[in-house]
């Protein structure tokens, strides 16, 4: 969303929304001043149009906030207080749905990758960093378009989680793509797994921006706003499967599958020592089963 606005007779922007709020904060800009934004018929004061409301600074002339009831003291005096808490949950199922995005993701591109023949099986799991950030720029086209068409991606439709404008209407599509290379490029680390610590370190800090300003770095970028619906309890179940499904298939995959003749030596020792200890682990079960089976006849 772009404002223009009235100032001494002459138009200038347009302006973002957290523009808008700068030059507001710093009086260079008036409540009053006249502005208009797309879909008005007419020129009018900042402080009466509705879609800006949320960027509007406080009035000083009114009166300040309540104080805090006294069961909320604790909690406010340790930054617990209730919205601080929601941040704190909308911020894990945000970054769930990501998860579960990358997980769709990466699958359909392996499958597709396997049956055209250009990776082997393990191959998934050995993939270097080049191809994973490939698979992330790759991501960024299909997230666009589906943010500037349904508002939401599987992962975030599981969890009740939609982007949209300051209007509530869908982003276009040029501000979807700059909100999704944001969001990879600074906030999911280009792909990389959390080893390589540049998305752990690059989640921490947009969890701390967040937590203090309530929006991201890529929202406050593409003005978009992200409305969290109850959480739908088969979404939660399904991802949860979804995690069951893709943890079975790692697993099978490390047990059952040969490796490929040039894996690396060390992960090749390491893969082995993993195959002796499940095979002792299900050696002593078989061991102790029988004796349970023993001690009750």
């Amino acid at each position: 969303m772009e404002i223009y606005v009235l100032k001494e007779g002459r138009r200038i922007g347009p302006f973002l929304p957290f523009k808008l709020r700068e030059l507001l904060e710093d009086r260079t800009v008036q409540p009053s001043d006249p502005a208009w934004i797309e879909g008005m018929e007419s020129w009018s004061p900042l402080s009466s149009i509705e879609a800006l409301e949320s960027w509007m600074p406080p009035d000083p002339s009114l009166p300040p906030p309540l104080p805090i009831p006294a069961e909320f003291k604790e909690g406010a005096a340790s930054g617990d207080v209730p919205g601080i808490q929601a941040r704190r949950i909308h911020a894990w199922l945000r970054w769930l749905a990501r998860i579960v995005d990358k997980m769709l993701w990466f699958s359909l591109l392996w499958v597709i990758a396997v049956n055209a023949g250009w990776l082997q099986l393990w191959d998934y799991l050995l993939l270097s960093p080049l191809l994973l950030i490939g698979a992330a720029v790759l991501w960024i086209p299909v997230e666009s378009f589906l943010l500037s068409r349904f508002t939401t991606t599987p992962g975030k439709w599981l969890l009740g989680i939609r982007v949209t404008d300051d209007l509530g209407q869908p982003l276009t599509y040029l501000a979807a793509v700059k909100r999704t290379v944001l969001v990879v490029c600074t906030g999911a680390g280009l792909g990389l797994p959390a080893l390589s610590l540049l998305p752990v370190l690059q989640g921490t800090m947009s969890w701390l921006l967040y937590r203090r300003t309530g929006i991201t770095l890529w929202d406050r970028a593409a003005s978009s706003r992200v409305v969290h619906s109850p959480l739908p309890p088969m979404g939660l179940i399904t991802v949860a499967a979804l995690g069951g499904a893709w943890f079975a298939l790692c697993t099978w995959i490390f047990m059952s599958i040969p490796l490929p003749p040039d894996a690396p030596a060390e992960f090749r020792q390491k893969l082995e020592e993993l195959h002796q200890l499940f095979d002792r682990s299900q050696q002593n079960n078989a061991t102790e089963a029988e004796f349970r089976k023993q001690s009750g006849s």
